[in-house]
C-alpha cells in the first residue's frame, strides 16, 4: 500500500491585495490642465486596471499600470476604478476623482467668480 497526498490550498492563505486608487486630483493644480498621472497601489499578487465609471471623454493610456497617465476634457469631473484581480478570489475595487478645471477667460462673469473661487482653493 502506498502513501498519497493532495496539496491543498485554503483561501485564508491566498493573499489578497486590496487596492488604493491613490489621491483625488480636484484642487488648483487641475485648472487649466487635461492630463493627470494616476497614483495607484501596485498590486503584491494578481493584476490591476483602469476603468472609467463616470465622465465622458476620458482615456486612460495603459490600463493595467497603477502609475498610467489620464486624460480627460477640461471642464469634466471624472471617476476612475483601479481593480486588483486575484482569481479565485473576489475582485477589489478604490474609485478616485479627477476633476479638469477649466481656465477662467472667457467665461461669462458669474461663472467666473465661481471658477476662480474653486481654482484658487
Amino acid at each position: 500500500m502506498s502513501a498519497s497526498t493532495d496539496d491543498v490550498i485554503s483561501p485564508s492563505t491566498r493573499t489578497r491585495r486590496y487596492p488604493n486608487a491613490g489621491p483625488d486630483q480636484t484642487g488648483a493644480a487641475m485648472c487649466g490642465v487635461t492630463t493627470a498621472t494616476l497614483a495607484a497601489n501596485t498590486p503584491a499578487v494578481g493584476t490591476g486596471a483602469w476603468t472609467i465609471t463616470a465622465g465622458v471623454g476620458g482615456t486612460v493610456t495603459t490600463p493595467t499600470s497603477p502609475t498610467s497617465t489620464f486624460t480627460g476634457v477640461a471642464g469634466t469631473a471624472y471617476t476612475l476604478r483601479w481593480t486588483i484581480s486575484n482569481p479565485p478570489c473576489p475582485a477589489s475595487t478604490d474609485d478616485v476623482n479627477i476633476t479638469f478645471n477649466p481656465e477662467p477667460d472667457g467665461i461669462p462673469m458669474p461663472v467666473l467668480i465661481r471658477q476662480e473661487q474653486r481654482c484658487a482653493d
